[in-house]
């Protein structure tokens, strides 16, 4: 027996009012959204202050995270992220300050375009030490997050290379710095919130009585936080939601190509919840006659709702880039999908029509 179903528990115009309303109630406002064509973001970092030309792409997208490495060509590093460049309190070789360098690009970009909500990228499991934050945090070896053996922990679970450090939410205090360091670069103007990496994630093994109490703190904070900055916080980065938090980013989009039992309804989740979800992808062709492109869009669209933006590429950039398939033309969902014999289905007001099929975990955009 066939069986036809409307999915998607809630639907475009009642989610548009759910989260209209919830902005207007919490103060935050939430990123510009349009149907018109695929509604995008973009997630990653230039070396350097992005050139006028760069600025005025980036001014294209409405939501934009700026990562940790924005402006590191300032720093010098001899390559890559510098992993061992903190040796203990002695962050001299590790540059500074990531702060500055974000806070200037987004500027640049709100002078061109300043409904662009720019995103501050911060980690909350590591301490970069090219943060200015790190250096007060190193003046308290008591919120230094430490193993069941008394050993410092450098990432959520010990890495053999590293010599960073962790933060130790078991500590109040500890949490209220990264309130305030996100804070002090929202109160610039040029931050509207930040990106909370590892925002899900307590390393370990630690004491229990540590694991309680930073569990609890954590995500505390974290709600705390979202009231205080007039743009959103997003937790990366896989795609879990916070209570309280108004974003949520899954960084490896297709990671396994199962979209039909792990992208799918992850996207359907944050929806239902009213939370503003970025769907990280790899970049491919960037051409809408690409199936491969197809299929990661169609996952994506079948299931997105008025606060759902699709992003792609990686940490670091060399070039912004604006992808064709970035012009796809859509217009308002008729309606949410249908999904009939495992064949999702959706149709936009522009007369594009998009198709997922479970079974094979392939997609389809057909053009009007």
């Amino acid at each position: 027996m066939k069986m036809k179903m409307k999915t998607g528990a809630l639907c475009t115009e009642s989610a548009t009012l759910f989260l209209s309303l919830l902005s207007l109630a919490v103060g935050y406002e939430l990123p510009v959204h349009s149907w018109d064509t695929l509604p995008v973001a973009w997630h990653s970092a230039l070396d350097h202050m992005p050139t006028p030309d760069e600025i005025n792409t980036l001014a294209r997208f409405p939501l934009i995270t700026l990562e940790k490495t924005q402006g590191s060509s300032a720093y010098k590093w001899p390559h890559g992220l510098p992993l061992t460049c903190q040796n203990g309190t002695d962050v001299s070789k590790c540059g500074c300050c990531a702060e500055d360098h974000l806070v200037a690009a987004g500027h640049a970009i709100k002078a061109v375009n300043p409904k662009v909500q720019v995103i501050s990228y911060m980690n909350s499991v590591i301490s970069y030490p090219w943060y200015r934050v790190a250096r007060a945090f190193l003046r308290n070896e008591s919120w230094w997050l430490r193993n069941t053996s008394g050993g410092l922990l450098n990432n959520i679970r010990e890495n053999p290379t590293e010599t960073w450090y962790t933060w130790d939410f078991s500590h109040v205090e500890v949490g209220e710095l990264w309130v305030e360091a996100c804070m002090n670069m929202t109160n610039t103007g040029a931050i509207d919130g930040c990106f909370m990496d590892g925002c899900s994630a307590t390393p370990g093994p630690i004491p229990p009585e540590v694991a309680t109490k930073y569990s609890a703190n954590k995500p505390a904070w974290m709600a705390q936080l979202q009231q205080k900055v007039p743009g959103i916080l997003i937790c990366g980065s896989g795609g879990t939601t916070r209570p309280g938090v108004a974003g949520t980013q899954v960084q490896n989009w297709g990671k396994n190509g199962d979209y039909a039992t792990r992208e799918i309804p992850m996207l359907q989740r944050a929806v239902a919840e009213g939370v503003v979800f970025e769907a990280h992808a790899a970049c491919g062709s960037g051409n809408i006659s690409d199936p491969l492109e197809q299929t990661k869009i169609a996952a994506f669209l079948v299931a997105a709702g008025p606060h759902s933006y699709y992003l792609c590429g990686g940490w670091s950039s060399s070039t912004v880039d604006w992808y064709p398939i970035f012009d796809l033309p859509l217009g308002p969902p008729l309606a949410n999908a249908t999904l009939e014999d495992g064949l999702y289905t959706r149709k936009f007001l522009k007369g594009t029509m998009v198709t997922f099929d479970t079974k094979t975990n392939k997609g389809t955009i057909t053009l009007p």
